[in-house]
C-alpha cells in the first residue's frame, strides 16, 4: 500500500508540470511522462477481468457437477450402484442365458426389459436353481470329462456316478441289476461312457485308489471275481487298475476306439450340484471388474430328501451290498448277486408297500432299477420362446398398463379324464412310492420334492406363459377360454380362471396376435419336435376299486387346440425359462417322460464388494486439484493484466 501511496503522489506531481520539463525529487529522475488513460476504459478492464473469473470459476464446478457421477466407481459408468444398475445387469444376462442369444445386444433396447422393480434398496438377484443341472446332466463331451473325473478324488467321483452298465470297454463283464436293465444298456446305452466302470478307474490316481476305504469292496466283488473268472480280466486287471494317465487327446482317442462318443449323467438330488457364473465388465480405461451373476454352492442334502434313492441307491451302497452278502457285481460272476437269490428292490426297499408302491413296480420296473435322464431343451423351443418374448417386449410397450394389469392366479388344474367322483390320487411322483390315498390330484415330479407332504396339483397363470398358451393354441374366444377354466376343480378358481383368461385375451388380440402371425411355421416346427417326446403328466390312482395310472400328455399332434393342450403349452414355457424341468424316467418295464412341477427362484444379494471403488478416489482427486490449479493459473493473469493497464498511466521511474 505505501508503495502505491507514493507511486500517486509522483503521479499527481508529474501531471502540473509543463510538457517536456525534467524534475528531479529525492534522487528520482523522471525521462519521459504518460497521461491518464480514460477512467471507462479502466472500468471495462476491471470488469471483464471480474466476469471472466466468475466464468472460469462457474465452468469449473460445473465440470465437477458433471463428471462427480462417472468418478463414483472403477467402471466410470454413472450412477451405477449394487441394488439397480448391477442387479438388473445380472437379471439380464441370466435370463439371456436361456435364450440363444450371442454377440452384442444392446442394454437399452425393449428386448432387454426385464419386469421387475429396481428402485428399493434391496434387490436381489434372480437365480434359476436348475441352471447346475442343465449343464452337468447333458451329454458332455469326452475331452472335457476326463479332466474333470481327474482333478477328483475316488471317493467324491464314486458318489455320484451312475449305475455302470459294464466294467469295462470291451463290454466283457457286465454289471445291470438286473437282466432287463442289461437289454436296455446293450440297446441304448453302449455310447455313453458314463456307464463304464472302466472310464473312472482309469483316471483316478493309483494312490488314491490302493488307500482308498472302498479298496476292499472292490476287490472282494469286482477285482478278485473278474481275475477268477477269465483270462480276459487278468490282463484288464493288469492294465487298469496299476495304471499311468495317458495325455487327455490319447485317452479320448482310446474311449472312441471303443465306441464312446459321449458322457452323461444321472439324475441324484442327495448332492445338490452347485454353480458359480460371473461376467466381466471392461471400463474404458481397460480395467476388468468380475461381477457374481449366479452363485447356488454343492450342498449335501438330507438323507431324508433324497428320494431319488429309489431310483438307484448309489455306487457305494452297492459295493456294501456285495460285501455284505459275500456277492459279486458282476452278472457272469458264480456268486453274483441275483445267482444268489437276492433282489435289489428287496434288498433296499423290503417287500412293503401300499397301492402306489405296487403300480409304480408294475408299471415302470422294480424300484432302485430306474435311470432318470435330463430331456435337453429342443431348440427351436428355445429359439420361439425368444422369438416371443422379443415381438412380447416389443408390442406391450405400447400399452403396458393394460398388460401389467393382467392378474396371475394360482389355480388347482387337472386333466377333465382325471376328475372322477369315486377316485383317490396317490401322486404323480414316481419317486414318492409310498403316497397315502387322497381326494386330489398331486404334483408331478421335483427335484426339491422329499416326499414329506402331499400337496394339490396347481398351475401359476403367469401373464406371459397365458399369452404365449393363446398364441400356440389360437383360443382367445370366450367359449374356449370357459373350456380351459372347466379344467379348474371349483366355482371360485372357475372364476378367478375367467378373470384372468379374459383380458389377457383382449391384450392379445389387440396387440400380439398379428405380429405373431409370422412365427406360425416355427411354432409348427416345435409342435412336432415337443409331440415326438411325449412330455406328460402322470397320476397314481384308484378309481371304483381299480388300481391304475392315468397319462395326460402336455401336446400332441392333434391337440393343438385342445383345453389341456393351452394349459401344456403353459408348462412348455416355463421349460424354456427354466423353470420347469424334463425327465425321463426309465425302468426295465416302461419310460415316463415326465414335465416337473415349478422351481422357485433362488435370489441373491449383489457383493458390494464386487463394485470396485479403488481408482475412482484418485482420479476425482486430480480432476479437482487440475480444476483448482487451472482457475488459481487464471486469476493472476487477469490480476496481471489489469495491473499493467494501470502502470501503464505512470511515468518510466529510474
Amino acid at each position: 500500500m505505501k508503495l502505491f501511496a507514493n507511486r500517486y503522489k509522483v503521479h499527481r506531481r508529474l501531471t502540473q508540470m509543463l510538457p517536456g520539463q525534467v524534475v528531479t525529487r529525492n534522487h528520482v529522475q523522471v525521462s519521459s511522462l504518460v497521461y491518464d488513460e480514460p477512467p471507462s476504459k479502466h472500468t471495462r478492464y476491471k470488469v471483464g477481468g471480474v466476469l471472466y473469473l466468475l466464468l472460469t470459476a462457474t465452468g469449473s464446478v460445473l465440470y465437477l457437477v458433471v463428471v462427480s457421477p462417472s468418478m463414483s466407481n472403477d467402471y466410470w459408468w454413472p450412477r451405477f450402484n449394487t441394488t439397480s444398475t448391477q442387479t438388473f445387469i445380472a437379471d439380464l444376462y441370466n435370463f439371456l442365458l436361456t435364450t440363444p442369444t450371442t454377440g452384442p445386444f444392446d442394454l437399452f433396447a425393449t428386448t432387454s426389459m426385464i419386469r421387475k422393480e429396481y428402485s428399493s434398496s434391496s434387490t436381489f438377484i434372480g437365480m434359476h436353481s436348475s441352471a447346475a443341472r442343465a449343464i452337468l446332466l447333458r451329454p458332455l463331451a469326452l475331452d472335457a470329462v476326463v479332466p474333470i473325473l481327474r482333478s477328483v478324488d475316488l471317493f467324491e467321483n464314486m458318489r455320484t456316478m451312475p449305475p455302470p452298465c459294464w466294467l469295462d470297454f470291451n463290454r466283457t463283464f457286465e454289471m445291470a441289476h438286473t437282466a432287463r436293465h442289461q437289454v436296455l444298456c446293450n440297446d441304448r446305452r453302449q455310447s455313453n461312457a458314463a456307464l463304464y466302470l472302466e472310464t473312472l478307474l482309469r483316471n483316478v490316481d493309483s494312490t488314491d485308489l490302493s488307500s482308498s476305504l472302498y479298496l476292499d469292496p472292490l476287490q472282494s466283488t469286482i477285482f478278485h471275481v473278474v481275475e477268477a473268472i477269465s483270462v480276459d480280466g487278468v490282463r484288464w486287471m493288469a492294465r487298469t487298475v496299476n495304471h499311468t494317465w495317458l495325455p487327455v487327446a490319447q485317452e479320448v482317442a482310446l474311449w472312441q476306439a471303443h465306441g464312446l462318443s459321449y458322457f452323461q449323467n444321472q439324475l441324484q438330488n442327495l448332492f445338490h450340484e452347485g454353480l458359480r457364473n460371473t461376467m466381466t465388465i471392461v471400463s474404458a480405461l481397460g480395467m476388468r471388474g468380475y461381477v457374481t451373476i449366479h452363485n447356488i454352492p454343492f450342498e449335501n442334502r438330507p438323507k431324508g430328501a433324497w428320494s431319488t434313492g429309489y431310483a438307484y441307491c448309489g455306487f457305494w451302497n452297492d459295493l456294501e451290498a456285495g460285501a455284505w452278502t459275500a456277492t459279486s457285481l458282476i452278472r457272469s460272476a458264480p456268486n453274483a448277486f441275483e445267482v444268489m437269490g437276492n433282489d435289489w428292490d428287496e434288498y433296499y426297499c423290503g417287500t412293503s408297500g401300499n397301492a402306489a408302491t405296487a403300480l409304480i413296480r408294475s408299471n415302470l420296473g422294480p424300484l432302485t432299477t430306474i435311470d432318470i435322464y435330463l430331456v435337453s431343451l429342443p431348440p427351436v423351443l428355445t429359439a420361439l420362446y425368444a422369438t416371443f418374448l422379443n415381438q412380447l417386449h416389443n408390442t406391450v410397450m405400447l400399452q403396458p398398463q393394460a398388460y401389467m394389469q393382467l392378474t396371475e392366479p394360482t389355480l388347482e388344474v387337472l386333466p377333465a379324464t382325471w376328475k372322477h367322483q369315486d377316485a383317490v390320487y396317490y401322486g404323480g411322483n414316481p419317486m414318492c412310492c409310498y403316497g397315502n390315498p387322497m381326494p386330489y390330484v398331486q404334483p408331478s415330479f421335483g427335484y426339491y420334492d422329499d416326499c414329506g407332504t402331499q400337496d394339490r396339483h396347481e398351475i401359476n397363470m403367469a401373464r406371459d406363459s397365458v399369452l404365449f398358451a393363446m398364441f400356440a393354441t389360437v383360443m382367445t374366444s370366450s367359449d374356449q377360454l370357459t373350456s380351459v377354466c372347466a379344467l379348474t376343480t371349483g366355482p371360485a378358481m372357475f372364476t378367478s380362471c375367467m378373470q384372468s383368461l379374459l383380458p389377457a385375451s383382449d391384450v392379445f388380440t389387440t396387440l400380439l396376435k398379428a405380429p405373431l402371425e409370422a412365427l406360425r411355421p416355427q411354432l409348427t416346427q416345435t409342435s412336432q419336435a415337443i409331440a415326438g417326446l411325449n412330455v406328460s403328466f402322470i397320476q397314481w390312482a384308484t378309481i371304483a376299486g381299480v388300481d391304475q395310472v392315468l397319462h395326460q400328455p402336455m401336446i400332441t399332434s392333434s391337440s393343438t387346440s385342445s383345453s389341456w393342450s393351452f394349459i401344456g403349452w403353459m408348462t412348455m414355457f416355463d421349460w424354456a425359462n427354466d423353470q420347469r424341468e424334463v425327465y425321463s424316467f426309465q425302468g426295465d418295464l416302461n419310460t415316463n417322460v415326465l414335465m416337473s412341477r415349478p422351481h422357485p427362484f433362488e435370489v441373491m444379494a449383489m457383493n458390494p464388494v464386487e463394485l470396485p471403488y479403488n481408482a475412482c478416489p484418485y482420479f476425482w482427486v486430480v480432476c479437482i486439484i487440475g480444476t483448482e490449479k487451472q482457475h488459481f493459473r487464471d486469476c493472476p493473469t487477469a490480476l496481471t493484466q489489469e495491473s499493467s493497464t494501470t502502470s501503464n498511466n505512470l511515468p518510466i521511474v529510474k
